[in-house]
């Protein structure tokens, strides 16, 4: 799961990066505000989703074989006290963070109804305006549009409800619960708030260009330079924006977005650039980005049972390589086995919530002998179990420790598959170098 967050963040970043280079600065609006809708869920999705799949496609492997099983045994700790579902220290800040968060958000909630029940409403063309001496600024929430009392009389008030009334009709209070929750949720990912603030940005800009149609910009520049439209989030509004941490006064860059010149329409397919960099971060998320096919060639596996139809079988340091195929066979697998056996460490974390199962490990032994391309084909959590035979996830044990005792376990299964020792040749088929993909299943039980 910590490498799943980390590839969230990874890909958050790059997203907020690749936005802020390329589509900012550019003047179509809605296209930008759906773009920053999409950006968080599609991170997440990748980070977390992405990993939990293979790519079709293979290196270059000609054979495939399945090893004798390797058991890796252990004592199990007595201490049952540590087994009970206990959060972690970083279960407790990830929640904390959570609460406070909503806690802010109810906070602004109360707030405002507070506004509503003691402000003065009227109509204005048949929408429901509160005023109100509670509030700085004007702001609309859902749908109520709320002003200071002091700007009941102003020249500019009918523009300025003109202005919230936009926001309302354009919808952009709901894309601001939308991030209200993403952000909740994703409350540690900084680039999630950069994005809040830059769709409150492009909802500004959103409202000028609509209001721009009817007036000219000079006039409304100044009246922006002029009036509270351009002023910072102040509460309740504050409470119930998604981006608490990173306001600022976003009025510079609207005066400056009203004076640049459209963007041309041609630029909008700028925006299909995501699509190879969506590719490419599942690619990588996949763990198979490195995974080519060799000189253009897809060379699919062959799995079989009887190495005689190999010329020759990889040759494992310290074996004779002028002896029978099937005492090199015996050698080889010794070499593999032994290897593991006398250097995998039972994880403590697995002893003590009494953890057990089967981890089945793919290895290549490349046409020079060289072990690479290790990967869990089927993985603990799959077969997992206690002790006494039974599910363990059935034994009151917490979820999350489970998973932490798996990843440990799993770990050291490809670290140790990894650092075989090269082989002192590889295998050769119909007179030509093959590359030998391996399965290993390694049991870990426990007396």
């Amino acid at each position: 799961m910590i490498l799943k967050i980390l590839y969230y963040l990874l890909f958050s970043g790059l997203f907020y990066l690749i936005y802020r280079g390329l589509y900012a600065r550019m003047s179509f609006h809605r296209v930008n505000r759906f773009t920053l809708l999409l950006i968080p869920p599609v991170a997440a999705s990748i980070a977390l989703v992405a990993p939990e799949f293979s790519l079709p496609w293979q290196s270059q492997v000609a054979l495939e074989i399945t090893l004798p099983e390797v058991v890796i045994e252990g004592e199990r700790l007595n201490n049952m006290a540590k087994t009970s579902r206990v959060p972690t220290y970083w279960t407790y800040i990830y929640l904390s963070g959570i609460l406070l968060s909503i806690l802010y958000f109810f906070s602004g909630i109360l707030l405002l109804a507070r506004i509503i029940r003691k402000s003065e409403s009227t109509l204005h063309e048949g929408n429901k305006i509160y005023y109100s001496d509670l509030v700085k600024s004007a702001f609309c929430f859902g749908p109520y549009v709320i002003v200071p009392a002091k700007l009941k009389g102003s020249s500019e008030l009918k523009l300025m409800i003109e202005h919230e009334l936009l926001h309302q009709k354009l919808g952009h209070s709901i894309d601001r619960l939308y991030y209200k929750v993403i952000s909740t949720i994703l409350w540690f990912d900084p680039f999630v708030h950069f994005f809040s603030k830059e769709l409150r940005q492009v909802h500004e800009y959103e409202v000028d260009a609509h209001i721009i149609q009817d007036q000219k910009i000079e006039n409304y520049a100044h009246m922006l330079l002029s009036s509270t439209l351009g002023a910072d989030l102040a509460y309740p509004e504050k409470a119930l924006s998604p981006s608490p941490f990173f306001n600022s006064s976003l009025i510079k860059s609207r005066i400056t977005m009203l004076y640049r010149n459209p963007s041309p329409a041609w630029r909008k397919s700028f925006y299909l650039s995501a699509l190879p960099i969506i590719a490419a971060m599942t690619l990588f998320a996949c763990n198979k980005s490195e995974e080519a096919v060799v000189e253009g060639r897809e060379l699919k596996t062959e799995a079989v049972s009887d190495l005689n139809t190999l010329d020759q079988l990889p040759v494992a340091p310290g074996c004779d390589a002028q002896a029978e195929k099937e005492s090199i066979k015996s050698c080889a697998f010794q070499h593999i086995s032994s290897h593991i056996a006398k250097n995998f460490k039972y994880p403590e974390l697995a002893k003590e919530i009494g953890l057990q199962g089967r981890i089945m490990i793919a290895f290549v032994i490349d046409e020079g002998g060289a072990v690479n391309e290790v990967e869990i084909v089927q993985s603990m959590i799959e077969g997992q179990e206690g002790v006494n035979g039974e599910p363990i996830a059935d034994q009151g044990i917490d979820q999350e420790k489970i998973d932490q005792a798996v990843d440990q376990a799993e770990s050291e299964a490809l670290k140790l598959v990894g650092s075989i020792p090269s082989f002192e040749s590889g295998a050769l088929k119909d007179g030509h170098p093959v590359a030998l993909r391996m399965v290993i299943p390694i049991q870990l039980k426990l007396n």
